[in-house]
């Protein structure tokens, strides 16, 4: 397919754009918990890149325009990033946008896709949530969120945790304990051989190869800087 998204249906964008754009008005704040406008317009090239069947691929990209509609609706509430959005008032905002190119065959499996995007990896996904799913981490996992993930947990985590460097006891996805951590858990769980987060897609898996390799590197080199200083193990200063 040799048109983008945005040019095969430019209502639709211009519809979500004029949506970020007011909320941005509104709040006075261009974040969108690091997932801008940009955001979406990455993902949905992204899906159309990936996918196996263009039907597939356009359909993905359309909900991938779309999938910022939980994290609108969060900044316009004051929710913050986990606030729980409740699934008619995105259902409602994205079927807003849909209007606007007239798409009424197609809105089930794009909203289904939008519903279901960052949820766990299921043997239920079809064809089209699977692509979103893919094409989405694979720009999570882009070498500019490296700083995108310093923005993110900026307020809420160190960098590093100097004692326990990547084993952080009790760490987690959604509480890894620093954002060298957080880098961590996405290079590693995108990658799995299978997973709840890993990439299912052949040229998906591919590109994020590369792109987790270049994680890992960083990853590697701020470990090894500071054994190189003489802080592995940390002191106890006792």
């Amino acid at each position: 397919m040799s048109k983008k998204i945005w040019e095969l249906y430019p209502a639709l964008t211009r519809a979500i754009k004029a949506t970020h754009d007011q909320t941005i008005r509104e709040t006075g704040d261009a974040m969108f918990y690091c997932h801008d406008m940009d955001h979406v317009i990455r993902v949905a090239n992204m899906a159309m890149e990936i996918a196996e069947d263009e039907t597939v691929g356009r359909l993905a990209a359309v909900a991938a325009l779309c999938h910022n509609a939980d994290r609108i609706i969060q900044k316009n509430r004051g929710l913050g990033p986990f606030g729980e959005v409740p699934y008619e008032d995105v259902v409602a905002l994205v079927s807003e946008w849909l209007d606007t190119e007239g798409l009424k065959f197609e809105r089930v499996v794009v909203i289904e896709a939008v519903l279901g995007h960052s949820e766990k990896n299921s043997p239920g996904d079809n064809a089209v949530l699977i692509c979103l799913k893919d094409a989405d981490r694979l720009i999570n996992i882009g070498a500019d969120c490296i700083l995108r993930k310093a923005q993110y947990w900026g307020d809420k985590l160190p960098v590093v945790d100097p004692i326990h460097l990547l084993n952080n006891p009790g760490a987690r996805f959604t509480a890894p304990g620093s954002i060298l951590k957080a880098l961590w858990f996405d290079a590693k769980d995108f990658m799995a051989e299978d997973g709840p987060a890993a990439l299912r897609l052949p040229k998906a898996r591919k590109i994020g190869a590369v792109r987790a390799r270049f994680w890992q590197l960083f990853i590697d080199e701020v470990v090894g800087q500071r054994e190189d200083e003489g802080l592995v193990p940390y002191p106890t200063f006792e």
